[in-house]
């Protein structure tokens, strides 16, 4: 939970670099119905530059549930976010590598 905080508190202060060191780096995350590789911190920080244009900046963020896959090191992780009014459900993948938590895919920014 606390990479998946780390990116969202980045993403908020529009502090792009630290967002992507959350990521993996074949982070995967859908943006208008298409998965696109988050390949670099230019990647991420227009995708998100493009969200906030259109529907406001993160406001707020919050774990609201969250499951291991049995076996593995991986954890699913719904996390509510809030622009400009506006709540949603992004939901997260993440690995525990190396002793540290990294995003591999999100269905939202």
């Amino acid at each position: 939970m606390n990479a998946s905080g780390q990116y969202y508190q980045a993403i908020q202060r529009h502090d792009y670099t630290t967002a992507y060191h959350s990521l993996d780096k074949n982070a995967t995350i859908t943006l208008q119905s298409r998965p696109v590789v988050m390949n670099s911190m230019h990647t991420l920080a227009t995708a998100s530059r493009a969200l906030d244009t259109r529907d406001g900046g993160v406001s707020s963020y919050i774990a609201t549930d969250g499951h291991f896959e049995q076996g593995t090191n991986i954890v699913n992780l719904t996390m509510k976010v809030t622009r400009t009014g506006q709540s949603y459900d992004v939901h997260l993948k993440l690995e525990l590598a190396s002793g540290s938590w990294k995003i591999l895919s999100a269905d939202g920014l």
